[in-house]
């Protein structure tokens, strides 16, 4: 189960730790303009020590991450999704429909195995919650075919 989080400041300290882009701590804070010690007073909020919000978009390019706006958008009752990859092939607009409407079929598949018995447990509900996520991203994909059609 992800971390939950009390500031954008963690978030960012866990992912210049642990980069999913490979990319090491110091390389990062060299990367960003910064001497390694003050990068992570900065993300730890030791005392003296605030990062600036001007780095937030350069720390994520640097480590691969986007968890810093899903956080940000969680914490504003929203959701970040990320413009998925619109199919490819002879006709993109018609497998791009084919697929929303089974990206929905499987919301819809996930709720009834999850309500099968009458309690939706947290992780049925995380289960769906995943296939509502990839259904929305889905339907944007699918906006995006259109308009490039």
């Amino acid at each position: 189960m992800a971390r939950d989080f009390d500031l954008l400041s963690e978030v960012l300290h866990e992912d210049v730790l642990d980069a999913p882009s490979g990319r090491k701590p110091k390389e990062i804070a060299t990367n960003v303009g910064k001497p390694y010690v003050t990068l992570m007073g900065e993300l730890k909020g030791q005392p003296g020590h605030k990062v600036s919000v001007d780095l937030l978009l350069p720390l994520m390019l640097q480590t691969g991450s986007k968890r810093p706006v899903h956080y940000l958008a969680a914490r504003l009752d929203g959701v970040f999704i990320d413009l998925p990859r619109v199919a490819k092939g002879a006709d993109p607009l018609s497998r791009q429909a084919i697929q929303t409407v089974k990206e929905v079929g499987d919301v819809m598949e996930a709720y009834l195995a999850a309500s099968g018995d009458g309690d939706i447990s947290t992780k049925d509900k995380q289960d769906v919650r995943k296939e509502i996520y990839e259904a929305v991203a889905a339907l944007v994909a699918f906006g995006k075919a259109l308009e490039d059609a």
